[in-house]
């Protein structure tokens, strides 16, 4: 018999946080979020990648923001113990 537990990982920010309405489409390839502006580097793949990381791992990423406030993105996988 094989008990399950998960590992979560929370990274949170104090940034300018990310619209409702934005929150399935930054997980997209090359889309980023109206707040980030075109000022701000990048290609818009790292969400993305890590959200395929997860499922690779059998697990989610989960995000909660509030604009002007910041956004935390949790990471969480299961762990297989016997």
């Amino acid at each position: 018999e094989r008990k399950n537990s998960e590992i979560v990982f929370s990274v949170c920010d104090t940034g300018c946080g990310i619209e409702e309405a934005e929150f399935e489409k930054i997980f997209q390839p090359f889309r980023r979020g109206k707040s980030a502006g075109k000022r701000s580097p990048g290609f818009g793949l790292g969400l993305s990648i890590a959200k395929k990381l997860a499922s690779l791992l059998k697990g989610e990423i989960k995000m909660e923001s509030e604009v002007k406030k910041g956004s935390t993105f949790s990471l969480k996988i299961p762990i297989y113990e016997e």
